[in-house]
């Protein structure tokens, strides 16, 4: 009996959420009618005011030709003599005349005669609601946008708005973030508590400390941030630092802090070998097992070769992270990209541009050289990774569906790969024997993106990681050094976004995921997670 209670817990609230979808859509389809009606009424007192304006303007006009017409067939009158130009007159001794300064902007062209049925149809078009896409649930105004901007054509098309100038200078300034409530249970026993962890499931049997079935509810995520944007004689300007609360206890921590010129960029910010136009919308804050995802310093230069094609190249911060010793960061990793596009219909990315697809193709190089923990012995090997990912429109179900996806493949790239990274040591390993060795991975992702309605979308994505790890790692002195050696993971979700109004996203997600570890042993978790974001 108590099972089932505990059963019949975990399948209450996702039936509460699901179960009130057709509401709240019914709800949402009366609203947008209403507001029809309105704008229509408006509208249309709106046009009968203007026909009212054009023909009392026209009897003016005939007025006026009459008058015209009197003022004509009088006699002419003789000219007044010629006024010397003020300009010519002197000033004061010693002091330079001053002259009224003209305004830099060209008069504009005198106005075309509108007729009434033209100037009725631009008051509908100036009265009627501007739209804009929704892009991750936000208007894509008021996107927090804490990615570099690729190219100056692009910073041309997205508009610096809910910025302010500061006094006595060209600069703007914005703050934006979002402040978000996640609510998380695990229907499993896992080590982590605000978040989805494929890496850290035990394996059936394995009592760890700390995993547990539980509920949490976390303000941590909630992000802040400030954007500086100058202008120079040789280019733009930008500056952008933004964090969140997931600090230890709440505190604040660093999540970006870059300076951007033009094409160039230095500071911390995502990695060049990421590709932020194929990542799948989540409401876990952790994210998938699969995808890169890391933020680093480095010094980036990404210049537009064409329309639809970019270069990015970039010198990371190397950071080594290995099993059995501690790395030494000696060389910077280099990491080279190209991004391509195919302009149809289908989709609206972040520069309001509508790619049917896009693809991208990274490159990364690396040293990775560290100290052996027993024997002092310092040691450096290479490693390399590549990384392929895209997206594709998909309008047969859904103007805006889309497909995202990424494969990698490498030797030594395991602190790019987020389940890997999340876990740590996994760029390398001391044998027994004192030698630096490096895993090969391989890891990806696909996702599907479906929107019901245009205040709502899903996402289902499925993803792996594969490491090919060394016979020694199962022997039993080192599992008790250790731990379970890591050999696989496996994660799928399933997610319902809604955007009630622009700035509020209100979501909910199914997440399930197996480990698998290298002497066979395996388990699996479920998770629940609802949220609630304000975007500011």
């Amino acid at each position: 009996m108590r099972r089932l209670a505990i059963s019949g817990h975990r399948l209450l609230l996702p039936l509460m959420i699901f179960g009130a979808l057709p509401a709240f859509a019914a709800a949402e389809a009366n609203d947008e009618i209403d507001e029809l009606r309105l704008l229509l009424a408006v509208q249309q007192e709106q046009i009968e005011a203007l026909q009212q304006a054009v023909r009392s303007q026209q009897a003016t006009l005939e007025a006026q030709h009459k008058l015209l017409a009197a003022v004509q067939a009088r006699p002419a009158l003789p000219s007044p003599p010629q006024q010397p130009d003020v300009t010519d007159q002197p000033g004061e001794p010693d002091q330079p005349v001053v002259l009224a300064q003209a305004d830099e902007k060209t008069d504009p062209p005198e106005a075309a005669e509108t007729t009434e049925a033209e100037a009725a149809e631009s008051v509908v078009e100036a009265s009627a609601p501007r739209t804009t896409a929704v892009v991750s649930g936000q208007d894509e105004e008021k996107a927090v946008d804490d990615a570099p901007e690729r190219t100056g054509a692009a910073k041309e098309n997205v508009s610096f708005a809910g910025s302010w100038p500061l006094p006595d200078t060209d600069a703007r300034l914005r703050i934006g973030g979002f402040v978000k409530l996640a609510i998380i249970e695990n229907l499993d026993p896992l080590l982590t508590e605000d978040r989805f962890i494929v890496g850290g499931i035990p394996a059936k049997g394995e009592l760890l400390p700390g995993a547990e079935e539980d509920v949490t509810l976390s303000v941590a995520q909630s992000r802040l941030n400030l954007e500086l944007r100058d202008k120079s004689p040789l280019g733009d300007l930008r500056a952008f630092i933004e964090g969140d609360f997931n600090g230890t206890g709440d505190t604040f921590r660093l999540r970006h802090a870059f300076g951007q010129f033009r094409s160039a960029l230095a500071g911390k910010t995502w990695s060049t070998l990421m590709d932020l136009d194929a990542s799948p919308e989540e409401v876990d804050f952790e994210g998938i097992n699969g995808r890169i995802n890391v933020r680093q310093a480095q010094l980036r230069f990404f210049p537009e070769l064409t329309d639809s094609l970019n270069l990015s190249i970039s010198a990371e911060d190397p950071n080594p992270d290995v099993t059995g010793g501690t790395g030494v960061s000696r060389i910077p990793d280099i990491v080279v990209g190209v991004d391509s596009f195919g302009f149809q219909k289908g989709f609206l990315d972040r520069f309001n541009r509508r790619p049917g697809w896009s693809a991208r193709l990274a490159l990364l190089l690396r040293n990775i050289s560290a100290r052996e923990t027993n024997l002092g012995k310092k040691q450096s090997t290479v490693g390399w990774g590549i990384v392929a990912s895209g997206e594709i429109a998909m309008p047969y179900w859904s103007e805006n569906d889309k497909l995202i996806w990424q494969l990698t493949y490498g030797d030594g790239v395991g602190r790019y790969i987020n389940d890997l990274g999340t876990i740590g040591g996994q760029d390398g390993i001391f044998s027994p024997s004192g030698n630096l060795k490096t895993w090969p991975v391989f890891a990806g992702y696909a996702s599907y993106q479906h929107w019901w309605r245009p205040k709502w979308r899903s996402n289902l994505t499925f993803s792996w990681v594969k490491v090919d790890a060394y016979d020694f790692q199962s022997t039993p002195s080192y599992i008790d050094a250790f731990g379970l050696p890591y050999e696989r993971t496996l994660r799928a979700s399933l997610n319902l976004l809604y955007n009630p109004i622009t700035r509020v996203e209100l979501g909910a997600e199914l997440l399930w995921g197996e480990r698998k570890n290298a002497n066979n042993t395996r388990g699996d978790a479920n998770q629940i997670q609802v949220s609630a974001k304000y975007v500011f």
